[in-house]
Order: C-alpha cells, then sequence, then structure tokens
C-alpha cells in the first residue's frame, strides 16, 4: 500500500488546527479549499454573529521546518515567484500562516509588496511572533480583510463618491478642523462642511478628537485622508479673523484722535504673507490651531469620477445615445 508521507500529515494537522482557532477563538467562518492552487482557506470576518463578506485568503505552512530562520524580528518565511505573483493579484487579501506543531500556535501575516523583499532566488517575508491566530488579535485581522492597500485605496475613494460628485456640481465644501499646536501629538478634529447657494452651512460628517497625525501634522492628513481634493484657505474667513494681526503689526493707534493709522495697506502686508500658504486662521489659547479649507477636485477625483460613469454603465450610455 502507497505510504503517506510526514510533510502530508504535519500540513493536514496546521489546516486542521486553523479551523480550530477561527472558528472557536474568533468565532469566525471557515471555508477550506480542496483544490490547493496556493490557497489553503477562506476565512471570513463575523460581526454580532453575521457574516460580513469580509474574506481573507490564507496558505498554512505546518512544520518545523519552517522556524528554523528567525531575525529579532520574526520568522523569516521563503517562497517562489510563482505563488508570490498569484497572491498578489489575488482579488482577496492574502496571509500566510505558519503553524509550528509542538506548540499548536499559529502565527500569519500579509502577502503584500510593503511586506515582502525580493531575492536573488525568489522572495522572503518575516512573520512577526507577536501576530497569533486568537482572539487577541482579531482586530488586525479584520483590517487585513479590508484588503490591500490598493484595494483599500480604491473603496476609499468608493466612499467618497458623493464628495467628489458635488464639487464636481459646483458645490463648495469645506474642511473646518480644530488641531492642538503641539505637532508631535497629531491629535486634532476634522468636519466636511457643505455650503449652499444662499450661503447656509450643514455639516457632512465630523471625526472627533481620535483623529491623529503624529508627528506629520493635519495638512499631511487631510491630503492623504482626502488624495481626490485640493486645499485652499477660505479667503473670506480667514481675511475677518486675520485683521486683528494686520492691526498688530501695522497699526498705529492715535489717541489724540482715536483711530488707527497703518504704515502698509492690507494688500502689501497680505502679499509679504504669501496668502497662498495653507496656515490657520487662529491660535486660540495659543494652543488650538484654528482651520478653514476649500476643497476643489484634483486630478485623482476627476479620474475617479470618469472611471465612476464607466465602471457603473454611464459614460456607456452616455457615448451609445451619442451614436444612436
Amino acid at each position: 500500500m502507497p505510504r503517506i508521507p510526514p510533510s502530508h500529515r504535519t500540513g493536514r494537522i496546521g489546516v486542521s488546527s486553523l479551523r480550530l482557532k477561527v472558528e472557536r477563538d474568533l468565532e469566525w467562518l471557515f471555508r477550506e479549499q480542496q483544490e490547493d492552487y496556493g490557497i489553503d482557506a477562506q476565512i471570513e470576518v463575523v460581526s454580532d454573529s453575521k457574516p460580513t463578506g469580509k474574506i481573507i485568503a490564507a496558505q498554512v505552512k505546518s512544520g518545523d521546518c519552517f522556524f528554523e530562520e528567525r531575525t529579532a524580528d520574526g520568522i523569516v518565511f521563503r517562497g517562489d515567484n510563482d505563488h508570490l505573483e498569484y497572491w498578489l493579484k489575488h482579488k482577496l487579501p492574502v496571509i500566510v500562516v505558519l503553524h509550528y506543531p509542538d506548540s499548536d500556535i499559529a502565527y500569519w501575516q500579509s502577502v503584500t509588496e510593503e511586506h515582502i523583499e525580493r531575492t536573488r532566488k525568489g522572495w522572503k517575508m518575516v512573520v512577526p511572533e507577536r501576530q497569533t491566530i486568537d482572539a487577541s488579535h482579531a482586530e488586525q485581522l479584520e483590517r487585513v480583510s479590508n484588503g490591500t492597500p490598493y484595494f483599500q485605496r480604491l473603496a476609499n475613494l468608493q466612499l467618497a463618491r458623493s464628495w467628489m460628485q458635488l464639487l464636481e456640481s459646483g458645490s463648495r465644501l469645506f474642511v473646518v478642523a480644530e488641531e492642538w499646536v503641539n505637532k508631535t501629538s497629531g491629535r486634532c478634529s476634522i468636519a466636511l462642511v457643505l455650503q449652499d447657494a444662499d450661503g447656509e452651512e450643514s455639516t457632512l460628517q465630523e471625526w472627533g478628537y481620535y483623529v491623529y497625525f503624529p508627528g506629520h501634522g493635519i495638512v499631511y492628513g487631510l491630503q492623504t485622508n482626502f488624495p481626490w481634493a485640493d486645499f485652499s484657505i477660505d479667503q473670506d474667513a480667514y481675511e475677518e479673523s486675520e485683521d486683528e494681526a494686520y492691526t498688530e503689526e501695522c497699526g498705529h493707534y492715535d489717541k489724540e484722535d482715536g483711530q488707527y493709522y497703518y504704515h502698509e495697506s492690507r494688500e502689501e502686508w497680505n502679499s509679504g504673507r504669501d496668502s497662498g500658504v495653507l496656515r490657520p486662521y487662529e491660535i486660540a489659547s495659543g494652543e488650538l490651531a484654528l482651520w478653514r479649507l476649500e476643497m476643489s477636485l484634483n486630478d485623482v477625483g476627476r479620474s475617479f469620477l470618469l472611471m465612476d460613469k464607466f465602471l457603473s454603465g454611464v459614460l456607456v450610455r452616455q457615448t451609445n445615445e451619442e451614436f444612436s
């Protein structure tokens, strides 16, 4: 009779162990792939006892041989280029799971460009020993289920579609923000405000003080989180708020006639300050920077809306109507 190779038995133990950890510890869904072409199983995130449709593809490697090479950061996993290209192009986010039979611990890492290093014979990736398949890492695994950076960026553009469409239609959108002046903390609040034709304003969305851009500041944060928009200062709001600064810098109060005299016009003062630079219009109590910036569609936003019309069929219908 044919013998079952030890590697097959060890591999089956790894997949079975992962199933137990997913179904018992995470309380998520586990679907083993019967035909293994580089993916052993699919893991679906469950929230409030309901499947979410957010799925991770998993490749399991079990056995002592996968733990022989280590660094201070974790376990080194090496693979071939065929599998790598398959995983990077996969529609689902992919994780490699390393199962250590003796301790029955499963370590994981997501397969993305930022985690891999190309070598002469293939590629390698460090699997952190702190990343294990268990309930304490459910939040991290769920973030992976949101997709690769490519698909996450695409999803973020789709979520912002309605705001981009407002700008495309001629509406005015503003970011109103409060930022602690300690740039290293990056603590701030942000509100997205719509102004109608009559000047009435309504808040479309707010992000509270849990928004952080540590070490960077709010301009970096806005450009990162709203990559589809350019920003400029709201000239009307800034002109009103900077009256006091202009008076302090250029004005002299004459007590005899009770009025201010200025050694420089407001236009000259503005031109010397490079008024187009993004800046807060006020530093309240020396601690809180107040911002009001107007948004406009940039090339990313315009290109996305055009592509979105094509993918949704709107552009195709318009083209057909033109030729009908």
